[in-house]
């Protein structure tokens, strides 16, 4: 995820696109991306979203540094042990591939 073309490498997303991302990371203009992660990189198997420019500066920022933390196993322990308590924590690993 984290190999994707930097941004201005990038095509740029189709208004469709742009409106499928913020659905499909719902919460993002209320939540950091390391919370996110914390609270829903297991139900995460892959996604191209960082593949893209985005007209919304903001939302291509987020999608980009969550995109970094995802490829980064140590980076989502580390958000799940700041957002998430320890039990919490335990019922994710039943999601872990």
């Amino acid at each position: 995820m984290a190999d994707g073309p930097s941004c201005e490498a990038a095509p740029l997303a189709t208004p469709t696109h742009e409106e499928t991302a913020k659905q499909v990371f719902g919460g993002w203009d209320v939540m950091s991306p390391e919370e996110w992660a914390a609270r829903y990189s297991h139900t995460v198997g892959c996604s191209s979203f960082d593949q893209y420019r985005y007209r919304d500066a903001e939302l291509q920022a987020w999608i980009y540094e969550l995109h970094a933390i995802l490829g980064d196993p140590a980076r989502v322990r580390a958000c799940r042990e700041k957002f998430l308590t320890p039990e919490q924590i335990a019922d994710l690993g039943e999601y872990e591939f």
